[in-house]
């Protein structure tokens, strides 16, 4: 047990500094120079702090020796008024850039952070939208644009934990330039030291680690303590429940181990500041204690001055503080570990689906003749293990959220996960969602060209049939001498809408998937010639709500002639089956979409309040 608990330990660690490593190199692909300027400004803050440090001893060392320092050639009277006064404006002007450089470095660093965090942005806009990574949605688990918006609202999280990482610069040049002066003062003395800084580095990695897993725990278990009290609460505020009853809920819920827990959990992770400013001043104690009894006896012999230690203790207390801050930084990132990894790791994953994708052969293959889809979960009892599609052949997907166009690619990419073949779905895909309702004056020439090309292919024939018998020829090919209704969309029904926005990215692709939504908007019998119209591809009508599917007249001929049924959760193809299998279990369905929903809803909220709980690290 115990050599498993360390490896996890392991593990942990390994990936925190991955993560925060990923995040540093990413912003130094992109900001090199604004992270250059910021170093050496911290530099030049820090060098003139310590030229006034150096300045002082050097006066009152010379003052004390009477002695009269040759600079460039000048003998210089120390104790002259004038001389004075010179020295200290000297020293008021460093005193002034030091401050001026060090808050400009602070502003810099907010403005990386700022800048960062619109970098991030972008590319999570990039991975939305680039065609070069479509198919992003099978990284995610739960609806997809629910899962784009949680790593929306934490690169702000992220780029707090960037301005974390950076303002470990100054304390570290800090640390370096008085940790120089100290081995330039005394190198023996801070050889001794070294022991006890690795000694010191003990309990500052345990303090981390401890942090890092109060936070994880705190994500797991606080997640189910809402679940508790959300119920709670809906029965308190949604039902005619007698207020005992209601009440006993709420005691139940208040009480249950899981929330005193999340309770505790959720101080106990803020204490990691407060672990690691106990070791420091643990550590500085013992550092003072041995620089004083090293000096008292180094004095008692004369080969110590007093102001020596005070020197030193100085250089050490400098050191000291960066070192103090530099373990800070860590602490504060081991906190927002849970907020930012949620951002790293999504865009690791989608950079490196990209270059799968890109590299893959099977872009270039035609799909296979006949697509079998295997269903490997048995959520339902009585599903179909195989399901085989032809082209031609019309399937209905049910998904747990609105089938907008990122649902639509997110079923394309969970179903090629189960067809063993590999096949390219994606690629080969049309994404129909209610945008093709809305006419488009301007590109409609176009489309027109390529239904009058094909106007009179036997596959066009239900949708020829269906516009003479409705008398819609004219509207769908207008006198070319009068003022057609293509120069004004408004003029067109929905269903020439339709065809004319889908019909020339329909002949360009092997597989439609169709929001039913934009379905029941029209007219059932030009909607069975569409789908009659389809003989050479893939059909996916694709409906969070089954039941209405089941019972809308537009859907009725896709009823009698529909290939299969598949019921896609957070996680993928959950089960497959018969349109007579669906109206059996349709309940059974709703139901596990709604606990699918549930979830998803449970986990973004959770990972909501994490990326909330930043607030208080500013």
């Amino acid at each position: 047990m115990k050599n498993t608990d360390g490896t996890s330990r392991r593990q942990q660690f390994k990936a925190y500094f991955y993560r925060a490593g990923w995040l540093a190199l990413d912003c130094w692909r992109h900001f090199k120079l604004r992270i250059i300027l910021i170093v050496i400004l911290s530099w030049l803050g820090i060098t003139s702090a310590t030229a006034i440090f150096g300045g002082l001893i050097f006066y009152i060392r010379s003052l004390e020796s009477n002695s009269t320092p040759n600079l460039f050639g000048i003998e210089w009277q120390l104790n002259s008024p004038s001389l004075l006064t010179l020295f200290t404006l000297g020293m008021m002007l460093l005193g002034i850039l030091s401050a001026v450089l060090l808050y400009w470095v602070d502003w810099l660093i907010a403005h990386l952070a700022i800048a960062y965090q619109k970098h991030a942005s972008y590319r999570l806009f990039r991975i939305a939208s680039d065609p070069r990574y479509f198919g992003w949605q099978r990284l995610v688990d739960g609806p997809p644009t629910d899962a784009m918006q949680l790593f929306f609202s934490t690169t702000r999280g992220t780029s707090i934990a960037l301005r974390r990482m950076m303002g470990g610069i100054l304390p570290g040049i800090t640390f370096i330039v008085a940790t120089v002066f100290l081995v330039k003062t005394s190198p023996g003395l801070t050889a001794l030291l070294i022991p006890l800084i690795l000694v010191y580095f003990i309990p500052l990695y345990q303090s981390n680690q401890w942090a890092t897993q109060k936070q994880m725990a705190y994500s797991q278990i606080g997640r189910k303590a809402r679940k508790g009290v959300a119920q709670a609460l809906d029965l308190a505020v949604g039902t005619s429940l007698p207020p005992e009853r209601k009440l006993e809920e709420a005691r139940q819920s208040i009480e249950a181990p899981e929330y005193t827990e999340a309770s505790v959990l959720f101080f106990a992770r803020k204490l990691v500041n407060s672990r690691i400013q106990m070791v420091n001043g643990i550590f500085f104690v013992c550092c003072l204690v041995g620089l004083f009894t090293f000096f008292a006896i180094a004095t008692f012999k004369g080969t110590r001055r007093w102001s020596d230690l005070l020197i030193y203790l100085f250089a050490l207390r400098s050191a000291f503080v960066g070192l103090r801050q530099i373990t800070t930084v860590f602490g504060k990132l081991s906190r927002l570990l849970p907020i930012y990894r949620q951002y790293v790791d999504f865009a690791i994953q989608a950079e490196r689906y990209c270059q799968q994708r890109r590299r893959s052969p099977r872009l270039n293959q035609p799909l296979p003749q006949v697509l079998w889809i295997h269903a490997s979960e048995q959520v339902f009892p009585d599903t179909l293990d195989t399901l085989k599609l032809h082209p031609g052949d019309q399937v209905w997907a049910i998904v747990t959220s609105e089938p907008d166009f990122s649902m639509l690619q997110a079923i394309a990419a969970r179903l090629e996960e189960v067809i063993p073949d590999e096949a390219d779905l994606i690629s080969k895909s049309a994404f129909l969602t209610e945008a093709v309702l809305e006419p488009h004056p301007d590109g409609l020439n176009l489309p027109l060209q390529v239904i009058e090309r094909q106007w009179q292919d036997p596959e066009v024939q239900p949708l020829r049939e269906y516009f003479q018998q409705k008398e819609r020829l004219q509207e769908l090919f207008p006198d070319p001498h009068s003022d057609g209704a293509h120069s004004d969309g408004r003029l067109l029904s929905l269903e020439t809408c339709f065809l004319l926005n889908v019909w020339s990215v329909a002949q360009a692709c092997q597989i439609l998937w169709i929001d039913v939504r934009i379905l029941f908007k029209l007219d059932s019998d030009f909607v069975t010639a569409f789908l009659s119209a389809q003989p050479t591809r893939y059909v996916f009508l694709v409906t969070d709500d089954p039941a209405k599917a089941l019972k809308r007249g537009t859907l009725k001929q896709s009823r009698q002639t529909l290939a299969g049924v598949l019921v896609f959760g957070n996680q993928g193809l959950a089960a497959g089956g018969d349109v007579e299998w669906l109206k059996t279990h349709v309940k059974l369905v709703q139901a596990y979409l709604e606990q699918q929903q549930e979830e998803a809803k449970m986990l973004f909220a959770a990972l909501e309040d994490e990326e909330m709980d930043d607030d208080d690290d500013e």
